[in-house]
């Protein structure tokens, strides 16, 4: 795990919140910051909107519990971008594997940035992080979760009615009809490994008379 700048995976979401305390508790020769029985404390927020002292998430930054999937020695890359009113971004404090690079482009724009070995393929990984405004107000905690690998194949579902002219039975040659159909599509472009369940069935002679012109 990293140790500079950075919070270890354990750490919970307590961690990341600060005691608030009136302004007429502050002693004067403190104004940012005063110790209260061990503890940091930092001056009451006068407001507690997230982007006006709070630190708020703005596009692209992923939703706590957002799914990424990346492929063993390919790096996964997380944008990170937020912003308050009344104060500069100072930080993104995250935690997760060892290996993850964290790079800024300017206040309140970050990524982190992390490649996967062979020996983590098939593995999940938590990636969580904060950002703080002028080393006193933090953001929500968010946390994404990166799963080594190829993301599962999306399946989709078609049903279509079709008119077929066979001399095979419904009946008899179930298989053979279903065979058949599955050819037809592939050779007009459908995937090969698709799969057909017919629904039901009826040959002409079961059909209503067509209408004359």
């Amino acid at each position: 795990m990293k140790t500079q700048k950075s919070l270890s995976s354990a750490t919970s979401y307590s961690s990341f919140q600060r005691i608030q305390r009136p302004p007429s508790e502050i002693r004067p020769e403190n104004p940012q910051r005063v110790m209260s029985k061990g503890k940091l404390v930092d001056p009451a927020a006068s407001s507690c909107t997230e982007g006006d002292y709070l630190p708020r998430f703005l596009t692209p930054t992923p939703e706590h519990g957002a799914q990424f999937y990346s492929p063993v020695n390919q790096a996964v890359k997380i944008n990170i971008r937020a912003a308050t009113t009344h104060y500069l971004i100072t930080e993104l404090l995250y935690s997760g594997p060892y290996n993850v690079v964290k790079s800024s482009s300017g206040s309140g724009n970050f990524s982190l940035t992390w490649t996967p070995s062979a020996g983590e393929d098939g593995q999940s990984h938590p990636i969580c992080f904060v950002v703080q405004a002028s080393s006193v107000y933090q953001s929500e905690l968010r946390c994404v979760i990166v799963t080594v690998g190829k993301p599962p194949r999306k399946t989709y579902r078609t049903v279509m009615k079709l008119n077929i002219s066979t001399a095979l039975s419904p009946k008899d040659d179930h298989d053979k009809i279903l065979q058949a159909m599955k050819d037809e599509l592939i050779a007009k472009g459908f995937p090969p490994d698709i799969t057909l369940h017919l629904l039901s069935m009826t040959s002409e002679k079961d059909l209503p008379p067509r209408a004359k012109p």
